[in-house]
């Protein structure tokens, strides 16, 4: 059950309410430590084993699904002297990317897309927190997590991971985030190629419906996208004191990921246009051709209709009438004017 965005109205600014309300499941907390020799992974039971970690040496991740108790946030944000502001916006699954820096910490929000069972696009909220040695995760539940590459990195010490510090760990989560929308981007692509095909062979008003949705996919794709290039771009500009001159490489990296992104998004768009054009035109075809058989039918009777028509009229006085073969002339002539009037329409290549 999803509250409304307008339940925060009046509330004073800080205010940690949850736009989702979701009963189904308890806050999953997850922990991994980890220093240059050494690795451990945990699921946490209580907040007093996360301080117990705060002491140590080394770099601390804590992962979070599920944002939808405002009091567990509230009480990470205590340990870890998250800003109100950024507890508010955690909670709130309704954000823009964006970057925000704060005196102990910088925040970032984004949107997770991945394909669900149904081959369509799924949108999830992220939010991550990076402290000077620790960064932390928040998810809207389990069903998009996408970090399972990083934590099998930190696991067999592969790469430079576990040698670098807590901004380049925000990196790596980061940068897993933005490449799950490549798999976002090649469904769209099997979804608009498979549809040129049948416009090609079958058009139907079916094809019509799926490229209204996909359009709509590509707007809420869009949507999370540019922002994060936006952000992006603003961080590379002026990074913050936290972010190391390695890792800002790292993140140009993400950046040219997030262009690629909006390129593939802005050419799918022009392609549905293409195809929206292509599905009306190839319409307007059969409609003509349906058209061009009838009015062929139509015109090749109008002279036995005509004949029919004469010789239907209620006249006393018609020789033709009493004439033994008048109905055998009647039907040759109706016969000859359709034949002719056929080799005419060919000769003229109108069928």
């Amino acid at each position: 059950m999803k509250k409304k965005r307008s339940s925060k109205i009046g509330l004073e600014p800080g205010s940690v309410v949850p736009v989702v309300e979701d009963k189904t499941f308890f806050p999953k907390i997850s922990l991994i430590h980890y220093t240059q020799n050494s690795f451990e992974e945990i699921e946490v039971k209580s907040l007093l084993e996360i301080e117990s970690y705060q002491k140590k040496e080394g770099i601390l991740w804590i992962n979070v699904d599920g944002i939808h108790d405002p009091k567990l946030i509230e009480d990470i944000g205590q340990v870890f002297s998250i800003h109100p502001l950024a507890q508010e916006d955690i909670c709130n699954i309704h954000q823009r990317a964006k970057i925000d820096v704060f005196e102990n910490n910088m925040y970032l929000v984004l949107k997770m897309i991945y394909p669900n069972i149904h081959q369509r696009l799924s949108h999830e909220q992220l939010s991550l927190i990076l402290g000077p040695h620790y960064v932390l995760s928040f998810q809207e539940n389990l069903k998009g997590d996408p970090f399972n590459s990083v934590r099998l990195r930190l696991k067999e010490n592969h790469g430079p991971i576990r040698k670098q510090s807590a901004d380049y760990l925000a990196y790596c989560l980061l940068d897993a985030t933005v490449d799950h929308y490549f798999l976002g981007i090649d469904i769209l692509d099997e979804q608009i190629t498979a549809i040129d095909h049948t416009l090609l062979t079958k058009p139907s008003l079916e094809a019509l419906h799926k490229i209204h949705h996909i359009k709509r996919e590509l707007i809420l794709f869009r949507k999370s996208v540019a922002p994060l290039r936006d952000s992006l771009a603003l961080l590379l500009h002026e990074p913050p004191p936290m972010i190391k001159a390695g890792t800002v490489l790292h993140l140009r990296d993400t950046f040219d990921h997030t262009l690629r992104v909006m390129d593939s998004i802005d050419t799918f768009r022009d392609l549905l246009s293409g195809l929206m054009d292509l599905y009306f035109s190839t319409q307007g075809n059969r409609t003509n051709d349906i058209m061009k058989v009838l009015t062929i039918i139509t015109t090749l009777f109008i002279p036995p209709t005509f004949i029919a028509g004469v010789y239907g009229m209620n006249f006393e006085y018609m020789p033709e009438l009493e004439w033994k073969w008048g109905y055998a002339t009647a039907l040759a002539i109706m016969i000859g004017f359709v034949l002719g009037m056929i080799v005419f329409f060919k000769k003229k290549k109108w069928i």
